[in-house]
């Protein structure tokens, strides 16, 4: 299956290896206790209300796979799932099984061309798909944690109903405090200045 080469800055390589070529619903903890009550992936919630998703009564999924491609700057739409569109510390990516979903799935390619009719609505053009109708849990194959704060924090835990929130709870402790990025990038700067060859 061929990479996207698609716009990612800032991602780590090892974190990209994992979404890329792969299919994916991005939430929050508070939203997969949702997703586990309900046994399904809904199109819920007042949020993004002007998505083509929402319009199409489907569930919005990241789509990295073949038909997938590149569009520039899309990784500052999309980018924000690993942790600043959450209210949570830890980002949740549910990988969905490609095959079980293909007949229903509108994949990047197709969902790309439904928003070229409908350029009123909110895509991320290149790597949004759409599912009609709700997902059930049954297709999630996989889970990603990653902190939030630091791409670089992630943890794919053994996918497991019964558990999966005991596994976000385990990692979210063995997080540390968030640091503070101002102190961060002034101690760079002084860094740089006292050391500018490093």
């Amino acid at each position: 299956m061929p990479k996207l080469q698609t716009d990612k800055p800032d991602i780590p390589p090892a974190l990209w290896a994992l979404l890329d070529g792969r299919l994916w619903h991005a939430t929050g903890p508070d939203e997969l206790r949702g997703i586990l009550s309900d046994g399904r992936i809904r199109v819920l919630g007042h949020r993004y209300l002007n998505s083509l998703s929402k319009s199409l009564g489907a569930v919005s999924l990241f789509d990295f796979g073949p038909t997938a491609t590149k569009v520039s700057s899309q990784c500052q739409n999309w980018a924000g799932w690993l942790g600043h569109q959450q209210k949570a510390r830890v980002a949740v990516w549910l990988e969905i099984d490609r095959a079980a979903v293909a007949e229903q799935l509108n994949d990047a390619a197709a969902t790309l061309q439904i928003w070229k009719s409908q350029l009123s609505k909110q895509l991320i053009p290149g790597v949004e798909a759409c599912y009609p109708g709700d997902l059930d849990v049954g297709h999630v194959v996989s889970v990603l944690l990653i902190d939030r704060h630091d791409p670089n924090r992630f943890w794919r835990p053994e996918w497991t109903l019964g558990e999966i929130g005991e596994e976000i709870a385990r990692f979210e402790q063995s997080l540390p405090p968030p640091e503070n990025y101002l102190a961060r990038a002034t101690r760079l700067a002084a860094r740089r200045t006292t050391h500018p060859l490093e």
